[in-house]
């Protein structure tokens, strides 16, 4: 549980920092990904996850784009900034009559602070601001679990594997983290218990232990040991306690018994075998606003880790406690119910289903998506935070029993919440996405097993729209078993589709890919409209202190400095190439010049950045696009902190702006800034305007058909006949019979025209009809028309009416 005595400064040091402008607080509800993938386009302001949706702060226009995308905000509150807003660090009500109370759902509270008044409170409430802990906007609505059928299918490995639990391996644990004394965060006393416990790890036989600092304002140490899953290594449960502890509490209970439990749990699951990795892991500056918590949940979002399951611990021993235990959650019950079940067969605790809330370290997983669960005692402590909190107010068989429960729990979800059979598709030539125009275009498919799957060979279906259309579904051809071939049908130029391709797998049915179709379109030419690497001045017009040159490697107040050069060649542009950005700047732009982007179609802008920018609550930076140099579009701006250490390329879709337009620009914008924390700011390298054309001209014979479709390019052939089948016409193909005359006539008759042009074409240019030629028509070298030249040009058309010889 959280104590907030030094958040007064935190806050203070927010509100002194912000330059935010007021807004309303809203309720938005996400029924689904759709709704959350239009909340995320919406630009409002996410600060708090909820049961079915998210709080947020949103302006006039962040209202009117909630309407415009048909999302439901009720509203809460008017004329807030993000830094006015705090969630509740205690479990009970206590703040809700000192405070005012925006939001209670659950056991989650949200209030708005008033800096100034915390400070003159006698003891300043258990609070934190949201805006360190802002959630990532999604949807994902979990299948249902049967836990009972679960239940029987390990009923017996879980009896053996809870019998491990030793009341006494418990008990001294806690007695040890008491007697190091007060493990406040940051000090020798914590350092020691941090130590000890990273050693218990290892006794265990872990050579993945690791001690891990981080700085968030101080510096912080966060203990876990890894154990690598056997099936599924990359899915993960976490299992988690905090090790640190409020000023003058021996932190017994809170929470010396979830850190102990964490140590129990790891030590009997060290050699037996699991399907899943596991963390096991302590957490620092929980008590201080679950700063070591949220550090790791943040890496392993950025990560990508898969957490199945965050399962944490937090006071779980209170002695008046017998057979009955709190369970928080977030909106993914599935993993309470089964505690549920587990605990009331196995050990007899009635687990009670409690809702979300903000009180511990599960909470910044939980904001960032991941399933959580939070075990806490049912009847709070009566010494919560005090000299008294020791192991005289414990009751080590009711923790026995709880730590029981929570092994059988997190081993069942790993045996029987793994990840189901699958099927991996895989494009040895790529997805095709620019196609040739007017013909079939296909491409290689290969379908293999994934986490243990069974592929049903001959299931392979591609499946394509056109234009916005409905989708049909044609089967693809296999090739050997499940290597299929795909044809997306002839497209012309300014068509497009989508498509995705679907197998069976023999248990779990059909998947298919991508998940979000494949967009494709006829294309002849990929045009790079624009590339500058910086190292010649091609037009951009800077503003304030942006300016082309070398980055010195200067500033890094906070975040990284700037780089010491290009990521290719040495120069950038850059905001301030001596070092950081400055305090209460307006917005500073770099415009590129005018960009000719006619004719072309899915326009892409492609860069390398080095950024550093304070979160946008105070500090901003921005990419924008317009097609007219007056009115500007943004396709980026930070949504959080950037602190850029080294090159990193993106690139984003600008067709929306860009196709078929004559004038477009690109702009790169610094600030609004406020008056404290410099970041390092912009630097621009090797930009590149890229887009798709589809010319189908020239058509050199003037048959209808442009040379990039046309089977003889050089001749006239406007049916384009092709006796033979080879893929080249008859008029061109050598061995074949020739269709029409020279002088394109249809009368197949050798005529005083065809002679005269075929006379004109050997005396004026030695070059034969439609049919480059070095030297000759008999292959002689003398430069010189001769009657062997007259007598080949007879023989072909008198003869066979084919065409010249050595034509293709």
């Amino acid at each position: 549980m959280m104590s907030r005595t030094i958040l007064i400064t935190l806050f203070a040091a927010l509100m002194l920092c912000s330059g935010a402008v007021g807004a309303d607080l809203y309720r938005v509800a996400v029924q689904s990904g759709t709704d959350a993938a239009l909340l995320a386009k919406a630009e409002v302001e996410a600060l708090v996850r909820i049961q079915d949706g998210y709080l947020v702060l949103a302006d006039g226009e962040g209202l009117e784009r909630l309407d415009k995308y048909g999302l439901t905000a009720q509203f809460l509150a008017s004329d807030l900034t993000a830094e006015e807003i705090a969630v509740d660090g205690r479990l009970d009500r206590a703040n809700v009559g000192s405070l005012p109370l925006l939001f209670e759902e659950d056991n989650l509270r949200v209030y708005r602070v008033d800096v100034h008044e915390l400070e003159t409170m006698p003891s300043p409430p258990q609070v934190f601001p949201v805006t360190p802990l802002k959630p990532t906007i999604d949807f994902a609505k979990p299948e249902p679990v049967d836990v009972a059928a679960m239940r029987t299918k390990a009923m017996a490995d879980l009896d053996s594997l809870i019998a491990q639990v030793n009341k006494d391996s418990l008990t001294s644990y806690v007695e040890t983290m008491q007697a190091f004394g007060v493990r406040l965060c940051g000090s020798a006393v914590y350092n020691q218990a941090r130590d000890w416990y990273a050693d218990q790890l290892t006794s265990f036989g872990y050579d993945s232990v690791v001690i891990d600092q981080f700085t968030s304002g101080n510096t912080y140490h966060n203990v876990y040991a890894v154990k690598v899953g056997s099936r599924f290594p990359d899915h993960q449960i976490v299992i988690g306690s905090h090790l640190d502890a409020v000023s003058s509490s021996p932190g017994a209970d809170d929470n010396g018994s979830g850190s102990a439990a964490v140590l129990e749990i790891a030590r009997i699951l060290k050699d037996v075998e699991t399907d899943m990795t596991f963390v096991f892991a302590t957490f620092d500056a929980e008590e201080i606003g679950l700063v070591g918590s949220n550090n790791y949940a943040d890496r392993a979002l950025a990560n990508g880790d898969n957490i199945v399951l965050m399962f944490n611990m937090d006071m779980i021993a209170h002695y008046e406690n017998t057979n009955q235990a709190k369970l928080y959650h977030g909106t993914d019950v599935q993993y309470a119910n089964i505690w549920q079940d587990l605990a009331d067969s196995l050990v007899g605790i009635t687990g009670n289903l409690m809702g979300s809330t903000s009180g511990s370290d599960h909470y910044p997983f939980q904001q960032n998506g991941y399933s959580v669960v939070f075990l806490h005692e049912q009847i709070f402590s009566t010494v919560y935070h005090s000299y008294q909190d020791s192991t005289t107010y414990m009751d080590f068989d009711y923790m026995t029993e709880m730590v029981k429960a929570s092994l059988a729990t997190v081993y069942y979800v790993n045996s029987t919440q793994g990840p189901r059979p699958s099927l991996e598709f895989e494009y040895p030539g790529g997805l095709p996405t620019a196609l040739t125009p007017d013909v079939p275009n296909t491409f290689e498919v290969v379908v293999s097993a994934l986490y243990e799957g069974t592929p049903v060979s001959g299931s392979g279906e591609l499946h394509y729209a056109i234009d916005g259309g409905a989708y049909t579904s044609v089967a693809m051809t296999e090739t050997s078993a499940n290597h299929y071939d795909a044809t997306l049908p002839a497209l012309s130029c300014g068509q497009y589709l989508h498509y995705y391709v679907t197998a069976e797998e023999l248990d779990e049915g059909e998947f298919r890919d991508p998940v979000d179709a494949q967009l494709a379109f006829p294309a002849t030419d990929v045009v790079t409209v624009f590339e500058d690497d910086f190292d010649t001045d091609k037009g951009w017009t800077p503003e304030g202190s942006w300016a082309r040159g070398t980055p010195t490697g200067g500033g890094g107040d906070h975040g990284s400095p700037d780089p010491t050069s290009g990521h290719s060649g040495t120069s950038v542009f850059g905001y301030n190439l001596s070092g950081d950005y400055g305090a209460n700047m307006d917005e500073t732009h770099l415009t590129s010049p005018s960009l000719n982007c006619t004719g072309l179609f899915n326009v892409t802008l492609d860069f390398w950045r080095w950024l550093g920018v304070e979160q946008p609550s105070y500090d901003h930076a921005y990419i924008r696009i317009s097609n007219d140099g007056t009115s500007w579009n943004t396709i980026w701006e930070n949504t959080e902190e950037v602190a850029d250490g080294a090159w990193s390329e993106h690139t984003f879709d600008i067709s929306e702006y860009a196709d078929n337009q004559a004038n477009v620009y690109v702009r790169y914008t610094m600030g609004e800034t406020d008056g404290s924390w410099f970041y390092c700011g912009w630097n621009i390298d090797d930009v590149a305007i890229t887009g798709y054309g589809c010319d189908l001209s020239p058509d050199s014979d003037s048959d209808g058909f442009p040379d990039a479709t046309d089977n003889c390019p050089y001749f006239f052939n406007p049916l384009q006949e092709d006796t033979d089948e080879d893929g080249v016409g008859d008029a061109c193909c050598c061995a074949g019979p020739s269709v029409g005359n020279v002088d394109g006539s249809a009368d197949n008759l050798v005529t005083m025209g065809d002679l005269t042009v075929m006379i004109d074409a050997l005396f004026i240019s030695l070059v034969p009809i439609g049919c480059p030629s070095e030297g000759n028509i008999d292959q002689s070298v003398d430069g010189l028309i001769t009657m062997g030249d007259l007598t080949v040009l007879i023989d072909a058309l008198f003869i066979s009416l084919d065409p010249l010889p050595g034509c293709p």
